[in-house]
């Protein structure tokens, strides 16, 4: 008989209550697969470098090019060092959120499994929300992120989709660093995030569907009643978190580029350990990060989507 490994408390045969006690690093290996890849945060900011201090101290709105153009060098002459603008010094502190699981000494007599499953799945959801709710308010709160208002609803039949993201496109890539009206970050969108309501606006809309004629068609949203992976050369990611921070707002950046998030303790789960007193056991999911917007020109709210 093939052997199948176990990684779950869903996994493999039947588990009771008392086999998960028994083998305490089960817990932490089924939060690892529920938690990978789950985080917006992940997918749109660059991953810094794990810091043990707690704090993360950046520069924010640094200009992308140097001062001047590259010089032109004649044989053996020296090349000069570059010369460059920095934005303004910042610091963001590490956050710790956490959530701990727990299993009773009834739970291990009564064997309810059912009760260690909808734990890890609320663990699972409710840490992938509070980050995405850490995530969106940093960028909703950060006053250089800059606003547009869309022509109309998504959901109108007058509305201009594709116009809107163009003219907020527009607004990126003509940012200039301050005082330097020819000096540009030179960013390019490539992302828009937007809410599961939106998502169907999209799927209804007319004229988001005129980007899928002929050849084409039998890709279009109205067809096939999904949104495509990309749309008019942007990744789209939908979050249900728009829907309740930011309700009527889409929004459109660079990923990896309009920030950064970094651990000083990435993502983890404790294997279950003891708790005497009160007869239980527990196991801990931790992540203490800090979120860095230290390009907040490089995204844009599209709003009345």
């Amino acid at each position: 008989m093939a052997q199948r490994s176990i990684v779950g408390v869903q996994d493999g045969p039947r588990l009771t209550v008392s086999a998960i006690i028994k083998q305490p690093t089960l817990i932490p290996a089924r939060m690892r697969s529920l938690l990978a890849n789950q985080f917006i945060t992940d997918s749109l900011l660059r991953s810094l470098p794990r810091t043990t201090s707690g704090a993360y101290i950046y520069e924010e709105g640094t200009p992308l090019f140097a001062d001047g153009d590259a010089a032109i060098v004649e044989e053996f002459g020296e090349i000069p060092y570059i010369t460059g603008s920095v934005g303004e010094r910042k610091v963001a502190v590490t956050v710790k959120r956490a959530l701990a699981l727990r299993i009773s000494q009834e739970m291990v007599n009564r064997n309810d499994i059912d009760k260690v499953n909808k734990q890890q799945t609320q663990i699972k959801n409710t840490m992938i929300r509070t980050w995405d709710n850490a995530f969106f308010g940093a960028l909703l709160n950060h006053p250089d992120v800059p606003t547009i208002a869309a022509t109309a609803a998504w959901s109108a039949v007058g509305a201009k989709i594709r116009t809107d993201i163009a003219e907020a496109t527009a607004v990126i890539e003509e940012a200039t660093f301050p005082g330097q009206t020819e000096n540009y970050y030179d960013f390019s969108p490539n992302t828009l995030v937007i809410g599961r309501a939106t998502r169907t606006d999209l799927i209804q809309s007319d004229d988001f569907a005129k980007a899928y004629t002929d050849a084409l068609v039998t890709e279009a949203p109205a067809y096939t009643g999904t949104l495509p992976g990309q749309f008019v050369g942007l990744n789209i990611l939908v979050s249900r978190t728009l829907d309740r921070l930011a309700p009527g707002k889409a929004l459109l950046l660079e990923a990896k580029t309009i920030g950064g998030i970094g651990d000083e303790r990435p993502t983890s789960t404790t294997p279950l350990y003891e708790d005497k007193p009160r007869e239980s056991w527990r196991s801990d999911t931790v992540r203490q990060s800090a979120i860095v917007i230290d390009q907040p020109k490089a995204g844009i709210w599209i709003t009345g989507v």
